[in-house]
């Protein structure tokens, strides 16, 4: 059965600003969250929602394969 190690979409990148973006790595889009880019975030609280979306995505690829 896949690990978890295998569903990693969303990495970050830090921007000029010195900020940090969580972006999809299949489209290098950042991440949108409602209506809203979410950019500009401390790397703490982007390393915390890139672990949340992994996961989620981790869970949706595993139930598929199931």
């Amino acid at each position: 059965m896949p690990t978890y190690s295998n569903f990693r979409r969303y990495r970050l990148r830090q921007e000029l600003d010195h900020t940090w973006t969580v972006f999809d790595i299949f489209t290098g889009v950042a991440v949108s969250m409602g209506a809203s880019v979410v950019v500009g975030m401390d790397e703490e609280f982007a390393l915390g929602l890139a672990a949340v979306l992994n996961a989620a995505y981790a869970l949706q690829r595993v139930r598929a394969d199931v």
